[in-house]
């Protein structure tokens, strides 16, 4: 299992988890989870912003024939991010990399 992360600014031996882990958060809790091993992908901390828009974005997009849902997702993802963020993939990009229509990334 791979975590992509970067380190806290103040607490060298913790991280910041930069996309969503239910998976291993739930995995945290069998019994065996000591045997558990992770990678993790350590980032700079001020590549946060662009290391979050990429796995919220890129990977759904590379992602979506293996999953349900996922281009529906895309575009709710995309409409919060014009919102809040200075610089998001057009749609058009996005549909290049999921190799799909524009129509298709619609909520």
């Amino acid at each position: 299992m791979t975590l992509s992360v970067v380190p806290h600014p103040n607490k060298p031996t913790q991280y910041y988890v930069l996309s969503p882990a239910a998976d291993f958060f739930f995995i945290q809790q069998h019994p065996h989870a000591s045997t558990l091993q992770v990678q993790l992908l350590i980032y700079p901390f001020e590549d946060a912003e662009s290391i979050i828009q990429t796995l919220s974005f890129i990977a759904p997009s590379l992602h979506h024939g293996l999953q349900t849902k996922v281009l529906h997702n895309l575009s709710k993802r995309h409409q919060l991010a014009k919102l809040y963020m200075k610089s998001v993939p057009s749609k058009r990009k996005l549909a290049v990399i999921a190799n799909t229509s524009p129509s298709a990334i619609r909520h």
